[in-house]
């Protein structure tokens, strides 16, 4: 039985990772931070307490786990391990990415660099060391601007800034969340506020021997919650798929993504690829190599019976994936998001927002007495589907109407 080597896993995020690996009968062998109950297609785990810090100090006590147990193929879905695990199937000649490749593309002035190396359209950007050299960025390139971590995802760290007198406040927030990052920890990025909609729109795909094979582009909406002053935190809300984008705009973005793949280079792989509407066009935001996040790869699966965590363990293991799509709908993920930071007191009409029109899953993610703030990922969340983008967005919404979580306001 083929032996697939993981490198970290949640039930509650990444459950349908091993769901798909024991459908395709593979025995696994997880690595991880922490022991945690693991279902049964988990064969044996390795436990690095120290896992996160500084992961790549880790790839040749894993690649000799895997050599002992003739692994034959080595996944990740996290952002800070994906390095880790393309060095580890490199060290093992098991099928991956370039390390080099991906260490590109984790790295956004890195990949600001690469769009530009091959004349693609970015926004203005400098790179900053210290606060001194921030402040230099942020007034030759003008307010408003976005300050955030080198290396981070989910927005982590990342502030909308409008004014001289919140700098400082953005500054703190991503340098501490670059800190965590084992790439270009202690580096922060300033680029030039894209202005827009509040769209944001993300190719979903898979690259075999270095072509792009787009599957669909996920919508989602930005907004954001104060740091304090009007140093904004960025968050998203609403996915949706596929995004009801022009002709135009799809062709945009697959070419782009296309391009910045070969060049970074990315040759095999899932990528989640990150874009801001502007009125001039898409413009990137980030290059992921790896699926997408939150539950992304559960509303593929849903709208069109393309299974990416299935079609990523094969191409771990050296084989091809099925990309066929079995049906065509809409479907919406959305969240219950606080609006403040408090306690939580109680959570009513949850089986009522899962009767709903057009509701198809849903969850509860939060427990009385807990502690809550606002962020991209909430409380609760819906997931509808329909025949049209929109109307699975409305459908959504409409649920949420129903849930009711009271939230007692602390200082």
């Amino acid at each position: 039985m083929r032996k697939l080597l993981i490198l970290d896993w949640s039930s509650e995020w990444r459950g349908y990772v091993l769901e798909a690996a024991a459908r395709m009968g593979v025995n696994v062998l997880l690595v991880m931070d922490r022991d945690r109950p693991t279902p049964e297609v988990v064969l044996d785990k390795l436990i690095l307490p120290d896992l996160y810090q500084n992961p790549v100090q880790w790839a040749e006590t894993i690649a000799t786990y895997g050599r002992r147990w003739g692994v034959d193929g080595v996944f990740t879905h996290e952002d800070e391990l994906v390095e880790l695990s393309a060095i580890v199937a490199q060290y093992l000649r098991l099928p991956g990415p370039s390390p080099k490749g991906v260490r590109r593309a984790l790295d956004k002035w890195e990949t600001r660099e690469c769009l530009r190396e091959i004349g693609l359209p970015n926004p203005n950007y400098r790179r900053a060391n210290s606060f001194d050299e921030l402040k230099s960025a942020v007034n030759q390139i003008g307010l408003p601007v976005v300050i955030k971590p080198i290396a981070s995802s989910s927005a982590e760290g990342a502030s909308k800034v409008e004014r001289l007198e919140d700098i400082e406040i953005a500054w703190r927030a991503a340098f501490e969340a670059s800190l965590s990052s084992p790439v270009s920890p202690g580096q922060v990025i300033v680029e030039e506020y894209l202005r827009d909609e509040g769209r944001v729109l993300s190719l979903e795909g898979m690259i075999i021997e270095g072509q792009l094979f787009p599957i669909t582009i996920t919508e989602a909406h930005q907004y954001h919650s104060s740091r304090g002053g009007r140093a904004l935190r960025i968050h998203y809300k609403d996915y949706f798929l596929p995004a009801p984008v022009t002709e135009k705009t799809y062709r945009e973005i697959v070419l782009m993504s296309s391009k910045l793949a070969e060049a970074l280079p990315i040759h095999l792989g899932a990528v989640h690829v990150e874009y801001k509407l502007t009125p001039e066009g898409p413009r990137l935001l980030e290059f992921n190599p790896r699926l997408g996040g939150g539950l992304v790869p559960l509303m593929v699966r849903q709208a069109f019976g393309v299974d990416l965590a299935e079609a990523s363990l094969k191409l771990a293991l050296g084989e091809k994936p099925d990309l066929r799509f079995t049906k065509s709908s809409a479907v919406c993920l959305d969240w219950y998001v606080p609006p403040y930071e408090g306690i939580v007191r109680s959570v009513h009409g949850f089986e009522e927002m899962l009767t709903a029109p057009n509701v198809v899953h849903g969850e509860l993610r939060v427990k009385i007495g807990e502690r809550v703030a606002p962020g991209w990922l909430g409380l609760a969340f819906v997931m509808t589907e329909h025949s049209d983008p929109l109307g699975a967005l409305k459908s959504a919404r409409n649920a949420l109407k129903h849930l009711s979580i009271e939230i007692e306001p602390v200082s």
